[in-house]
């Protein structure tokens, strides 16, 4: 399995944990920003017509800041982009899909 793809499940879990029993959809977006060293979490929960934020401060382990920026350098291996932001939504059955915003790629300095 491609590193990228278990760090995803693995940040998964994290909504998961904090999800209220049942729930429609899970979708959880973090920009992030390794060399400034920082993330910004936005977590909701949607059941029928309601929409709830929820809170991570809770979670100790795993690190998703550690798992975020892990995640980054898997992305930046695996693609050569600089990812800026991702996003994973999880329906009522579990599953999660991932999509990656990149910062525009920045041209190499060849000499």
């Amino acid at each position: 399995m491609m590193k990228w793809i278990h760090l995803v499940h693995e940040i998964s879990q994290i909504p998961m944990s904090v999800a209220n029993e049942e729930y429609d959809e899970l979708v959880m977006e973090v920009e992030l920003d390794p060399k400034e060293g920082w993330i910004d979490i936005k977590c909701r929960q949607t059941t029928g017509t309601e929409v709830e934020d929820l809170s991570l401060f809770d979670i100790d382990d795993p690190d998703l800041m550690e798992l975020s920026f892990d995640l980054h350098k898997a992305m930046k291996d695996h693609t050569g982009g600089d990812l800026k932001r991702y996003t994973i939504r999880i329906d009522e059955s579990g599953k999660a899909k991932a999509n990656f915003e990149y910062h525009d790629p920045q041209p190499e300095n060849v000499n």
